[in-house]
């Protein structure tokens, strides 16, 4: 996973995502949990963590095409 990869949300996320959408990753950061950012559906930059996400309740993000 790196800058320019895509996340997918799972159902059950947060008004201003969209489920099964995805989103295009930035800032990401591998220290500790990684994290990274997304614009989400309202045209924001949201910080999000790959496992455990707030923003999908805790969830975790689908990394698209994951080898």
């Amino acid at each position: 996973m790196r800058n320019g990869s895509k996340v997918i949300a799972p159902v059950g996320c947060k008004k201003y995502l969209t489920a099964g959408k995805e989103y295009k990753i930035t800032d990401i950061d591998r220290n500790g949990r990684v994290s990274f950012n997304i614009v989400d559906d309202l045209g924001s930059e949201t910080f999000c963590l790959l496992e455990g996400c707030a923003h999908l309740y805790g969830k975790d993000w689908i990394i698209k095409n994951k080898k």
